[in-house]
Order: structure tokens, then sequence, then C-alpha cells
């Protein structure tokens, strides 16, 4: 008897580190799975972690507008929201749905949510069935809201059947060919005169009579200063040799070589005609004469 017991405390001795050590993992084991729990109970009653959503690199001309900036905060779902795994994938999304976004990029942090985009630059106003409209320069309608200290030139005689939609391409030639004539004269303001641009004076641009859709014999495109002064640039970007008029350099130099030296475009003259291959701008004198249309 008395050597059976002694072999049971010699086998406990063996076996118990053995023991120990099952005990101990059986225990940490036991304790973190009540941490996963305790967390996915804490997950569940105060919902998942937030972040606040950060717009990267907006255009200045854009920053300014609080309209356009809360657009597309409410597109996104607020200033903060929950850092989910799928949260990328759902706000690029979202925010491509925006009409003024494009390339839209999100970033999600372990603090907040990144989105970086390709913001379009409105190129011109539209009125359309008693409407108005942005335009960029890829002929995207954007809807018309308040962009202070951003000059968007008009563009009249847009001919195009029923109310656009937001976010629609227009494929209208006469309203190409108005982007085409405002793009020349801010590539023209940019090299000559950045400081007080002659678009600054111009209230808008006329394409009713592209093509001579609507007189044969009448300029196809025209200009109007603020004061209502008519500049004549005749046939369509790229065509002046067709109708023999001077060509795009020629009237882009004239009408510059008139506003540097008069200062103006507003006020002095009835209108300025630049078709004719040889011409003289009118002087200062010629709000004297009567000149025929």
């Amino acid at each position: 008897m008395g050597q059976l017991f002694g072999r049971l405390v010699t086998l406990a001795a063996k076996w118990r580190r053995p023991i120990a050590v099952v005990v101990a993992v059986l225990f940490i084991a036991s304790a973190v799975a009540a941490l996963v729990a305790l967390d996915r109970y804490m997950q569940a009653a105060i919902g998942p972690r937030t972040g606040p959503l950060v717009l990267e690199e907006i255009p200045a001309w854009a920053d300014r507008s609080n309209e356009l900036i809360q657009k597309v905060i409410a597109a996104a779902g607020g200033v903060r929201l929950p850092l989910t795994e799928d949260l990328a994938a759902h706000l690029a999304s979202r925010l491509g749905e925006v009409a003024w976004l494009d390339q839209v990029q999100v970033r999600l942090t372990p603090l907040d949510v990144r989105v970086k985009a390709r913001w379009r630059r409105p190129a011109a106003v539209l009125e359309i069935g008693g409407s108005r409209f942005y335009v960029d320069q890829d002929l995207v309608v954007l809807d018309f809201i308040e962009i202070p200290g951003l000059d968007v030139k008009k563009i009249e005689g847009v001919e195009w059947l029923g109310k656009p939609t937001i976010g629609q391409v227009l494929p209208c030639e006469d309203l190409r060919q108005g982007l085409e004539l405002l793009a020349l004269l801010e590539s023209m303001d940019m090299t000559t005169c950045p400081t007080s641009p002659l678009l600054s004076q111009i209230d808008r641009i006329d394409v009713s009579n592209y093509l001579g859709r609507r007189d044969q014999r009448s300029a196809h495109l025209a200009m109007y200063a603020k004061d209502g002064t008519k500049i004549i640039w005749g046939a369509e970007v790229g065509s002046a040799a067709r109708y023999l008029e001077a060509s795009e350099q020629e009237k882009l130099a004239r009408l510059y070589s008139f506003y540097k030296e008069s200062g103006t475009l507003i006020g002095l003259v009835k209108y300025i005609d630049l078709r004719p291959a040889q011409y003289q701008l009118p002087t200062p004198m010629d709000r004297y004469q009567i000149v025929p249309h």
C-alpha cells in the first residue's frame, strides 16, 4: 500500500507543471474571448468609431462658395462618418454622382476619411428653358449656385431642345465655339494683360447665328461688352480663311491693341468689327458718327 501511494505522489508531481500550463492557457483563452465579446457588445451599444471628413486640395474658387462645399458634404453624408471597412467604396460611389466632382479618390485612415477630386470649374453660364446652368470646358452641365469672386461669362443663343439635366454633357457645336472663343481671350489675358484682363469688360458671347443659321450675311459669332458695345468676331474659330476674314491671331492682336491703347472697351465706339483682313479699328471719335449695323 505504501508503494502505491508513493507512486501516486510521484505521478502527481510529474504532471503538475503541464496541468498548470493547460489551466493557464484555458484561462487566457477565456479572458480573450470575454474581451472580444465585450468589445462587440460595446460597438453594438455605441456604434462604430467615427472620424471627420477631410476634403483635400479644394481649388480657391470652390472654397469661396459655402453652398458648393455644403453640397459635397451633404452628398458624403455629413462632416463625421463611421470609419467602417466599406466606407471608402460607398463614399466614392456617392461623390461620383456629384456633377461638380470628377476622378474622386477616397482614402480611409485610422483617424479620418480623406477625399481628393478634380473640381469642375464653370466656364460659362447658359440660360435654357428659363433656367440658368453652368457648363465646364468638357460641356458638362452644372447646377447654378453663387460662387463669390468667379466672373463667369454668359453664352447666349445655344440651341438645345428641352431642359438639360445636371451632369449631362451637351454635345452642342455652337456652345463649343463659344467656349473656344472664351478660351482664346483668357489665354491672351494671361499673356498680355493679367492684371487688367479684357475679359473683365465682356458681358456675353452670342452664338445665335452659328454657321449663319439665322442670317448668312451676318457674323456667326459676336461678343458684347458690359455697356452693350458689340464686338463682331465673325466666322467660327478655325474657319476664318474660308470666309476670307482675318485670322484668329490677327483678330486677337487688333482687339487687344485697341484695348491697350484705349484702356477700355466701354463707352468709346458703337461696335468693333474684327473681320476684314485689312482693317483699322474705330477711334473714340466714332461715337459721334452714325455707324450702320
